[in-house]
C-alpha cells in the first residue's frame, strides 16, 4: 500500500500540487463560473511541480558551494503569447500536444493530438502547425515559439535541410508563421517544456 511506501518527498509534492489544483479548479467552477479542462488541470499542476523541483535543485547545488545552472521557463513578454509544445509516444500511438501561457504564466489554451503509429518529429511538427492554427484563430499577433524538439525547430529557421516526411507540415507552418506580427521559434532545454510535454503523454 501507498501509506507503507518509504517517504518520498517528490512524489509527496506532486500529489499535494494535483490536490491543491484540483480544489482551486473546483472553487472556479462553484463560486466563479469558470470551466476548465481535465488536461489544463494537469498542465498547471505539472507546471508547479517543476518550478518546486528546478527550485529544489537551485537551492541545493548552492548548499554544496557549486555554481547553479538556471534551467527554467520564463514567461512571454507583454503583448506576447508563449507556445511549447511537444511529441510523445505511448506503447504503439504517437501524439502532439502544445500549451499556451500568457506573460503571467498562466495557461489559457491546451490542446493534444493523437496519431497513431507515426514518428515523434512528425508528431512535434504537427503540434507546431496545430497550435499556429489555432494561434491564428484566436487574433494572437505575437508569438514566441519553445520547445526541446531541436530537429523541428532548427528546420523551421532554416538551420537544416527539411527532412522528405516533414516537408508539407513544414511548408504549412511557414505559411501560418507568415500571418503574424511577430514570431519567433526557440530550442529549450527539455526541464523547460515539462508542460506540453505533459500534455502530449495525456
Amino acid at each position: 500500500m501507498f501509506i507503507n511506501q518509504p517517504y518520498d518527498k517528490n512524489l509527496f509534492e506532486k500529489v499535494f500540487i494535483l490536490c491543491w489544483q484540483t480544489w482551486k479548479t473546483r472553487n472556479d467552477i462553484v463560486f466563479k463560473d469558470i470551466i476548465v479542462t481535465t488536461s489544463k488541470v494537469v498542465a498547471i499542476a505539472t507546471s508547479y511541480q517543476n518550478e518546486v523541483l528546478l527550485t529544489d535543485d537551485v537551492i541545493e547545488e548552492g548548499i554544496n558551494q557549486t555554481t547553479p545552472t538556471t534551467i527554467g521557463w520564463s514567461p512571454a513578454l507583454n503583448s506576447h503569447i508563449k507556445i511549447n509544445f511537444d511529441g510523445s509516444v505511448q506503447g504503439n500511438s504517437v501524439a502532439g500536444g502544445y500549451v499556451f501561457r500568457n506573460h503571467e504564466g498562466n495557461v489559457i489554451i491546451s490542446g493534444v493530438k493523437r496519431l497513431g503509429r507515426t514518428t515523434i518529429p512528425t508528431a512535434e511538427a504537427v503540434a507546431l502547425r496545430d497550435s499556429l492554427v489555432k494561434a491564428k484563430e484566436q487574433g494572437y499577433h505575437n508569438i514566441q515559439v519553445e520547445s526541446d524538439s531541436k530537429l523541428v525547430i532548427d528546420v523551421v529557421n532554416g538551420r537544416i535541410s527539411t527532412p522528405w516526411r516533414l516537408l508539407k507540415i513544414i511548408q504549412d507552418i511557414k505559411n501560418i508563421a507568415r500571418s503574424f506580427s511577430s514570431i519567433s521559434f526557440n530550442h529549450v532545454y527539455g526541464e523547460t517544456n515539462f508542460v506540453a510535454d505533459a500534455m502530449a503523454h495525456e
